[in-house]
């Protein structure tokens, strides 16, 4: 039926049995996407779906003009049809994004809108993985931890080769100090999907540094070709941890220069300043980890 073959010895039934089930979620996954994509273009048409693929991929750079970009995409796309769930689900992302990433002129107000998209989409679609995935990072930063961790479960039911839910459950996990199962999320992505989405290094990064594991952050961090800005703070304090002090101060430079001209309300360079920031960009729930954070930062030299 799935055109596979499995040769093994009899002692290896178990690993024959994830093999196939993986097989299986992956194609299923495949197949109900397919099915879904099919709907949509006799619906809304292709010029729709072309928007939201657009989107899709200007999305997960993770960088302001692009957001921007996606977002007024994702707008033609829901006048095209409003009951576009897809396009619904990535809008509330990128609305997601401009909050925490405090690209919004009103990051509350870009909050509240990604919530109430998202409630949208899953209402017109509640088979897919990613929009459960992204739908359960928004239900976490408006402080709502259990539904969220409810729809990251969701996401991971209806496809356990989601690359992207794993990546961002597993940052959340790491923000609610379960570090062993994050990095166990981190490590089922990278197999899935070893060249996949260039920002789990990111996530990677910042679950290593969370564990104190400052040569792995640093590591996972130098696989980005173009990193977000996002994730120079967190290189900064760990190359700061390492004694590679001048790294980590140049990190840090970069970071609050690209901030100060990207975020309308830019708090300053002061560590306090940073410190309320980055308690919301960061994700650390354990007030420990965000206070080793800033400490590293001082040795980056965080004025």
């Amino acid at each position: 039926v799935w055109s596979e073959r499995y040769d093994r010895e009899l002692e290896d039934i178990l690993v024959v049995q994830e093999e196939v089930a993986a097989t299986v979620a992956a194609t299923i996954g495949g197949r109900v996407e397919a099915r879904r994509s099919r709907k949509r273009f006799d619906s809304i048409g292709l010029e729709s779906y072309d928007y939201v693929l657009r989107a899709q991929a200007l999305y997960y750079q993770v960088d302001k003009a692009a957001n921007d970009e996606a977002i007024a995409l994702l707008e033609k796309a829901v006048e095209t049809d409003p009951e576009n769930a897809r396009a619904l689900i990535l809008l509330a992302a990128c609305h997601s994004m401009a909050s925490w990433s405090f690209w919004a002129k009103d990051n509350d107000g870009s909050r509240r809108m990604a919530l109430e998209l998202g409630q949208q989409s899953i209402a017109l679609d509640n088979t897919d993985s990613l929009a459960h995935a992204l739908f359960a990072e928004i239900l976490f930063d408006c402080d709502q931890s259990d539904l969220a961790e409810y729809h990251f479960l969701r996401a991971l039911s209806l496809n356990p080769n989601d690359i992207a839910a794993r990546a961002l459950y597993a940052a959340k996990l790491c923000a609610m100090g379960r570090r062993g199962d994050s990095l166990e999320q981190i490590r089922i992505a990278e197999r899935l999907d070893p060249f996949g989405l260039h920002w789990i290094p990111w996530i990677k990064s910042t679950v290593m540094f969370a564990a104190r594991r400052y040569e792995d952050a640093a590591a996972a961090f130098e696989t980005m070709a173009a990193p977000p800005n996002e994730a120079r703070y967190i290189a900064a304090a760990a190359y700061a941890q390492l004694g590679r002090l001048d790294e980590a101060a140049r990190q840090l430079r970069l970071f609050q220069e690209t901030a100060r001209r990207e975020m309308p309300d830019y708090p300053g360079d002061s560590a306090r300043d940073l410190r309320r920031m980055l308690k919301r960009m960061v994700d650390f729930g354990d007030t420990d980890d965000l206070d080793h954070l800033m400490e590293s930062l001082r040795l980056a030299g965080l004025g």
